[in-house]
């Protein structure tokens, strides 16, 4: 688990900033809706730490599998060209 953390955390601050999540986000498939169900979620968190990744960790393996399934993002593009 703590490798998956560290492919997201900012070493500096120990952290995960929204902004890193919602490049996560984008990249394992999530429609905007879906981001934005996201951050509402967070409320007024700015920044995810191990204990929230780890509260969090089926979206993580969610957004890691669907990387490693998909890690050109041709099914997002291929949706997004179609629409």
């Amino acid at each position: 688990m703590q490798r998956l953390f560290l492919c997201y955390v900012d070493e500096a601050k120990r952290t995960i900033s929204l902004e890193e999540l919602m490049l996560g986000l984008t990249a394992g498939g999530l429609t905007a809706e879906q981001k934005e169900q996201t951050l509402k979620v967070l409320g007024k968190t700015t920044a995810l730490d191990f204990l929230d990744f780890l509260t969090y960790i089926p979206l993580f393996i969610h957004i890691h599998d669907h990387i490693l399934q998909d890690p050109l993002g041709t099914v997002v593009y291929r949706e997004m060209l179609t629409v």
